[in-house]
């Protein structure tokens, strides 16, 4: 009510404004002989710069703007229907493929540490992943642990890979891959220590599995 940018004041001040607008509107009028007024009149109707031609081609030019508008909304080329469609493509591309922990590098490497990796199938049919692992302790990657080997998940299933009481020497470079993953399969892996703990530097959940690009 008292906000000086649209309360009671404000209002008056703006009432007052439209008032002594129209005050001076009707001045003129009143000053205006018969004739002199129709002139005027006739004058603004046909003013090329605000009259009823100037009116008729802002309007076109209206109407112009806004078929384009409808046009680039609903062009199956470009149109709102088909961003639908690339959205799709690219989230259903998103969840189509493969996943690697990138290279990781073995905390304090112990005789008798256990690798497992476990994949979890949220789907309702019944999927399959290659696992591999690399090992990158010699400086060259090779598959090791008997992989790649293809692992199959009935709906709402866990797999576990395990490889137990791996030697010190085994895996200290590595990486983990999946090919084939799609939406609702999750992967985890680590490396469980003599001491019955998780090595907290060798453990990938599933959001810190990222794409394996080629």
């Amino acid at each position: 009510m008292f906000s000086p940018t649209f309360g009671l004041a404000e209002i008056k001040t703006e009432v007052f404004s439209i008032g002594t607008l129209v005050e001076a509107i009707f001045t003129t009028v009143e000053n205006l002989s018969g004739s002199t007024f129709i002139e005027a009149i006739y004058t603004a109707v046909y003013s090329p710069t605000f009259g009823l031609a100037e009116i008729k081609t802002e309007v076109f030019s209206i109407g112009t703007l806004v078929e384009g508008i409808y046009t680039a909304i609903y062009s199956p080329t470009f149109g709102l229907e088909e961003i639908k469609t690339e959205v799709f493509q690219i989230l259903k591309q998103s969840f189509s493929q493969d996943l690697t922990t990138g290279i990781a590098q073995r905390d304090n490497p112990n005789n008798n540490d256990d690798f497992y990796v476990e994949v979890l199938n949220n789907r309702t049919a019944t999927v399959s992943v290659t696992l591999t692992v690399f090992d990158f302790s010699s400086g060259t990657g090779i598959s090791a642990l008997g992989t790649p080997t293809l692992l199959t998940i009935g709906p709402g299933n866990v797999i576990e890979f395990a490889s137990l009481n791996l030697n010190a020497t085994v895996l200290n470079r590595y990486e983990v891959t999946l090919t084939n993953v799609t939406d609702g399969i999750y992967i985890w892996s680590a490396f469980r220590l003599a001491s019955g703990e998780l090595s907290p530097a060798n453990t990938f959940r599933a959001g810190e599995f990222v794409p394996l690009l080629p």
